[in-house]
């Protein structure tokens, strides 16, 4: 455990062979760690810094190119290797809350703004998404043509790059909550807007529905704050303070999504991972939000801890084509075709043949 950190860490990612970690703070800066020697070795700065608190940060697959989002609504993109700046991305038009990437060269985020973008990062072009009616929380690849994103409002989207929108809805993916009777007076002036549009907050303070002029509101969703996909699958797993983490299935070409399964998990869930091999599901949990303490967990003992959830997968043997990586050999010959032969027609003897056009000589 190192003490070289003396804000608020709000961001964390590893790359591929998980020897450096990035961290993202509140005073703006990125921070990279050796996880092998367990030290300091840097931080990440250039006069393009980031103006506002790293809210996300991953690392591209198979390279050393850090993604990095903040709270002045900008995407950066950095060589860690080299300790560099590369480029700016602008389009969002609030706080950017996730980042995500595979193996190309594209991105997709989300934010406050309520929409979701996929990058472009070699030509620096953007594709906005519709947006949803609460701003998204997290958002995560399942391939590079599809992406998971969840918010505020509950619920859950899986986008499709090709459709140009999202392919599957699911409103309530993890219940609502009946009561905050532990919730604050105040919320941060970062999230009232989006605590009023909730119906949570009012003049910049925190409404308790168990109070007189509540009790006929309705229940609120609860909010979906976390999800991690297995790359190149149709499984992904969501968190919230629900206490439980949901599995859930999206086939490759069908526009339905499916809960497969549940893990008890008291407190909010406030990060999620699979392990490359996808053997495992790591989940981080605490008593509160991650970026605030707005409403409470349910089921007791909630406490910031590490989850380490070992997977077991019950395959059909009738299916497994849509698992395996192996190509039959008839494809992997090279196909030769024999050369052409182009037959040349018999002349029709009711065409006459064109007259040739007497030369003029030059005298």
């Amino acid at each position: 455990v190192s003490t070289q950190s003396t804000w608020a860490i709000l961001s964390i990612a590893s790359n591929d062979s998980n020897t450096i970690i990035a961290t993202g703070h509140k005073d703006s800066s990125i921070r990279l760690w050796d996880a092998l020697n367990n030290k300091f070795t840097g931080n990440l700065t250039s006069k393009f810094n980031h103006k506002g608190p790293i809210y996300a940060l991953c690392f591209r697959k198979g390279s050393d190119i850090l993604m990095s989002g903040s709270a002045d609504r900008s995407l950066k993109s950095w060589s860690v290797n080299d300790g560099a700046y590369i480029s700016s991305f602008y389009g969002h038009r609030s706080s950017v809350l996730s980042v995500d990437s595979m193996y190309q060269e594209r991105a997709v985020s989300v934010g406050e703004d309520k929409q979701a973008r996929l990058w472009k990062l070699d030509v620096d072009t953007t594709l906005a998404f519709n947006p949803t009616d609460y701003h998204a929380e997290d958002v995560s690849m399942l391939s590079e043509d599809r992406f998971v994103t969840v918010g505020m409002g509950g619920s859950l989207h899986v986008y499709s790059r090709e459709k140009g929108g999202h392919i599957a809805h699911i409103p309530t993916a993890h219940g609502r909550h009946l009561e905050h009777c532990n919730a604050p007076d105040f919320a941060p002036t970062a999230c009232i807007g989006s605590l009023v549009e909730c119906g949570l907050a009012e003049g910049g303070v925190f409404k308790n529905p168990t109070t007189s002029s509540n009790k006929s509101s309705p229940s609120n969703p609860n909010w979906v704050v976390s999800v991690a996909t297995i790359r190149n699958s149709d499984t992904f797993a969501t968190g919230s303070c629900d206490g439980a983490i949901r599995v859930w299935k999206c086939p490759i070409n069908g526009n339905a999504v499916n809960m497969i399964g549940s893990i008890p998990a008291s407190g909010w869930v406030t990060g999620l991972a699979f392990t490359n091999s996808g053997n495992a599901l790591v989940a981080c949990t605490a008593p509160s939000h991650r970026l605030g303490r707005w409403l409470p967990a349910v089921g007791a003992g909630a406490r910031n801890r590490l989850i380490i959830c070992p997977l077991e997968y019950d395959l059909d043997p009738n299916d497994l084509s849509n698992f395996t990586n192996e190509v039959p050999i008839e494809e992997q010959l090279p196909t030769v075709f024999p050369p052409r032969t182009v037959k040349k027609k018999a002349p029709n003897p009711n065409i006459e043949k064109p007259k040739k056009r007497r030369k003029l000589s030059k005298k």
